[in-house]
């Protein structure tokens, strides 16, 4: 396993396979290299593999090739723009032209691209500003999640990094963590009967 990019389009307009080898067919860079697949495309331009060791391959309406260096990462944004696509990396991060100085670029700079954008995206995570919408339930509060209904044992806003945390006790026992952001629970209305028979246990 190992990371990938890969030049793809939005589905159902996804790129054919004809697309594909006619593109490599007009491409003086690229050669077919049928041992390895009938569309296993070499790239006969210099990159950190070697000459002519670069590879892209087409499968399931989309191109990839496995860490590629700054000179596979360009010749991947020039497909994209030719197919009216984009390169995308296995985490959904976007590449496009701006994103680098190719002139500049280092043999390892694509894989540095990628982890900046992938740097960048965590810290977007984790510094994201704390939830305080309301919430329609409190501690002690009866909430239902799918078809279990449980109680709410504790709320805490600051958890996971401000996403927030709900934990809930259901009736057999088991407990659940929810971040706040996504908890996906609905209170209960509590009847005139539970009503009473809490008052008495309190």
């Amino acid at each position: 396993m190992g990371y990938e990019l890969h030049i793809e389009r939005a589905h159902p307009d996804s790129i054919g396979k004809e697309e594909w080898l006619a593109l490599v067919e007009r491409d003086p860079e690229l050669q077919r290299d049928a041992a390895n697949g009938e569309c296993f495309v070499r790239f006969l331009g210099e990159c950190r593999y070697g000459h002519g060791e670069g590879w892209f391959d087409w499968h399931a309406g989309a191109i990839s090739s496995k860490h590629p260096d700054a000179a596979l990462l360009k010749k991947m944004l020039q497909m994209a723009e030719a197919l009216g696509a984009v390169v995308r990396g296995d985490d959904g991060e976007i590449y496009s032209t701006a994103d680098f100085d190719a002139s500049a670029a280092s043999p390892s700079s694509g894989f540095k691209l990628w982890r900046r954008k992938t740097r960048n995206r965590l810290l977007s995570f984790f510094t994201a500003e704390r939830d305080d919408t309301p919430l329609p339930f409190k501690v002690g509060d009866r909430v239902k999640s799918l078809n279990r209904v449980g109680v709410v044992k504790r709320i805490d806003r600051r958890a996971n990094f401000g996403k927030g945390e709900v934990v809930v006790e259901f009736e057999d026992g088991q407990c659940m963590r929810q971040w706040i952001t996504a908890h996906g629970l609905e209170p209960v209305a509590v009847s005139p009967a539970d009503s009473i028979d809490n008052g008495r246990r309190q």
